[in-house]
Formats: structure tokens, sequence, C-alpha cells
């Protein structure tokens, strides 16, 4: 009897349903990047950086910081914003999601904030690493030059890339971008 008990209750445990949970995506999930202490010129664009997803979710937006927008008194300069997953292998590295708007002429630090279309969010899976690049699409006069962060490694999630070709230096290996991803609520 005590066997036919024991048998039952693992029958019992074992039929009820397992929910694996993670942790909710929300604005406390947001990844910020804040310090600046240097610049990097326009001749180095396009640039982004890499981070480490903190949750499995989607991202609304991705934020960076401009030293200044030149190069006219009207109008702006137009530049992409992408996001890319597995960023650090030129053969499976893939955009999956992109925004473009102009940025306006500014001699100040101004954030600079892209969000993505609502109705098709890009999806990033926890503590695996994607990369969002700046991409000028003007060229010369109109340049901007973006904030960083120089002296150590502040974010140790990611780093800087600069260039067409996804150049990642040992001089830059502990910069990053000021920058911010938030996830969506």
């Amino acid at each position: 009897m005590k066997t036919i008990t024991h048998i039952s209750i693992i029958v019992l445990i074992l039929m009820i349903p397992i929910h694996w949970t993670q942790a909710q995506c929300d604005s406390t999930s947001d990844i910020v990047q804040d310090d600046a202490d240097g610049t990097l010129p326009n001749f180095l664009l396009p640039a982004g950086n890499t981070f480490t997803a903190t949750c499995s979710g989607k991202i609304e937006g991705v934020s960076f910081w401009t030293r200044d927008v030149t190069g006219g008194n009207i109008g702006g300069v137009s530049v992409t914003v992408q996001l890319w997953s597995q960023p650090l292998s030129s053969s499976t590295r893939t955009l999956i999601a992109s925004q473009t708007r102009d940025l306006p002429f500014s001699s100040s630090e101004q954030q600079q904030y892209f969000q993505f279309e609502t109705t098709n969010l890009p999806e990033v899976n926890a503590n695996e690493l994607y990369a969002f690049r700046v991409v000028k699409n003007e060229t010369s006069p109109k340049e901007l030059r973006l904030r960083t962060h120089e002296n150590d490694d502040t974010y140790a999630g990611g780093e800087i890339f600069t260039g067409s070709s996804w150049i990642f230096d040992s001089v830059s290996e502990d910069w990053d971008i000021k920058f911010e991803v938030n996830y969506f609520d």
C-alpha cells in the first residue's frame, strides 16, 4: 500500500504543469552606459557598441549622445541606427532592426533617441551579445561626433567598434559610446 501511495504521489507531481519563467523586461532592465569623457571623430563612422542583453524581451529603442552635429544651418544629418545579433561573427551577423531619422544641427551635447517600429520590435535573448551601429547617410561637410567613455571599462558588457568593417582593436577595447538600450515595457 505504501508503494502505491508513493507512486500515486509521484504521478500527481509529474502531472502538475511546470512553467519556466524569465525576468520580465521593463525600464529597470534598460542598459545604460552614461559616462562620457571623450569624443569619437566623424571619420571613424560608422561606429557602434556591443551590449549584453539583460533579459529576454523586445527592444523599444536605442539612444546615443552626440558632442555636436555640424555642417549647415537648415535641416540636419541623416543617420540610421541598426541593431544586430551575433555582432562578432561576420558570417552570422544579422540585422534585426533599423531606424533612420535626421539629427538637427547642434553645437552642444544631445541625446539622440531612435525608436523602432512598434509593430515589429526586435527581440533579444538574455545574456546574448548584440550591437547597435550608427551610420551617417550623408557625406561631408555634414558631420557628427559621438560621445564616448575612454578611461576605463565602466560597461563590461560590450565595447566600441568603428568603420565599415566593424574594427575591434586593443587600443579601444575598454571604450564605449555613451548609450542606452531601452526595453519595451
